[in-house]
């Protein structure tokens, strides 16, 4: 693979600038509009070397074949790694991952301690199991498959057609892996240093097939005591799947790639995956309902907590800044739907904290609805704060709704 030698270029999430000077070449135009028009859009002035560009929820790098665009988080010290231990519960981050590394990139810290978690295992020896395989053999290996013997060998007498279990190291969980090492090989936000400790990792991995990966590529893993070891691996190897998005050509070349974390959804997962974990007599789940009788019209509120199988209290959350008053009726708008579908009185729309703090309840004319507006400040400033925010968050909930 070449060396890579991009021009950077670093925005802010969910920001919009008019005039910003880039020599983007007309294929990277191209790329971006085709692949990565649900993360950033990119459009022309009337200065052919400015553009107007706008960052959507997505924190991360696009690389293209002469620049790399850096979208940094909004939120200063985000604590994204700690979001992520309660979204994904088996990643299994230690609290020095979490709380030692507030001020590096994230997205080096996962691939770090993906290295970390992978070099432990590799010291003990990579996991073997039996994988079931067919081949037109000299000799007899297992058992005959007759059928597709006659049809490969009615002149090759000498041969015979088996199916035979092997003891190996290629076996899908080392393949999954082998392939992640493979494609952050080529990912240019990564460090020297981090790419180097990859491709010694992958060398260790001489025995073992580079698959194409996909999503039911991780529906398949089955863990049991003796690959349990593994899952938190693996489940940041379909972190890093679901995140990434790369596009290599016939030569071993890129052509781009990404690394993006939308963070909407990493927001709504946590908080949700929080309360389910720490609200005791609830439960805590994403809802489903129909607001109409045909059922045409379809409602999916991020959080919906109930007692004794009723629904008592709606949660939604927004990961956007609360500068637009018509988007604030719109949410308010929606949650209030929510509330009629399932016939409950209060409901909580929840903003993180950007700025300001935000504590505002409307009380909807000619209902008992009520509809209460928050922010939440999800800055890393020390483990204890971090907590204390959260704890406080859920103590509310509790205090103001599910008394």
């Amino acid at each position: 693979m070449k060396e890579l030698k991009l021009e950077e270029l670093e925005l802010e999430e969910q920001q919009t600038k008019e005039s910003l000077t880039c020599n983007f070449s007309r294929q990277e135009l191209e790329i971006l509009r085709d692949r990565y028009k649900k993360n950033i859009e990119v459009h022309p002035t009337l200065d052919v070397k400015t553009f107007s560009i706008s960052t959507k929820q997505y924190t991360g790098y696009i690389v293209l074949p002469n620049h790399i665009i850096k979208i940094n988080p909004k939120i200063k010290n985000i604590g994204v790694l700690l979001m992520l231990t309660y979204a994904f519960q088996e990643l299994k981050f230690s609290d020095e991952d979490i709380w030692l590394s507030k001020n590096e990139n994230i997205h080096e810290i996962i691939v770090r301690i993906l290295i970390k978690k992978l070099s432990k295992i590799i010291d003990v020896g990579l996991y073997k199991n039996y994988n079931e395989t067919e081949e037109n053999a000299s000799c007899l290996r297992g058992r005959i498959m007759f059928n597709q013997n006659l049809q490969q060998n009615l002149i090759l007498k000498h041969r015979l057609y088996c199916r035979y279990s092997e003891f190996t190291q290629d076996i899908l969980e080392n393949q999954i892996i082998k392939s992640t090492l493979y494609n952050l090989r080529f990912q240019a936000w990564l460090t020297d240093e981090t790419r180097d400790l990859l491709r010694r990792l992958y060398q260790r991995f001489e025995f073992v097939s580079i698959i194409s990966i996909d999503q039911t590529s991780f529906k398949k893993l089955q863990f049991t005591r003796l690959n349990e070891h593994y899952r938190s691996i693996l489940m940041i190897c379909e972190l890093l799947f679901r995140s990434s998005s790369i596009q290599i050509n016939n030569l071993g070349e890129y052509e781009s790639f990404a690394f993006l974390i939308d963070m909407n959804r990493l927001f709504e997962q946590f908080i949700r995956q929080y309360l389910k974990l720490n609200l005791t007599g609830y439960s805590v789940a994403a809802g489903s309902q129909y607001l109409d009788e045909r059922k045409e019209i379809h409602l999916i509120p991020d959080i919906v907590i109930s007692k004794y199988g009723s629904a008592v209290f709606i949660i939604d959350t927004k990961y956007k800044t609360l500068s637009d008053e018509n988007a604030i009726r719109s949410d308010i708008s929606q949650v209030l739907d929510y509330c009629l579908v399932y016939e409950i009185k209060n409901a909580l729309l929840l903003y993180p904290k950007f700025e300001e703090e935000i504590h505002s309840e409307y009380s909807i004319r000619n209902t008992d609805k009520r509809i209460m507006v928050e922010t939440i400040d999800l800055s890393i400033n020390g483990q204890m704060k971090f907590n204390e925010n959260i704890s406080k968050f859920k103590d509310t909930v509790i205090k103001k709704f599910l008394t």
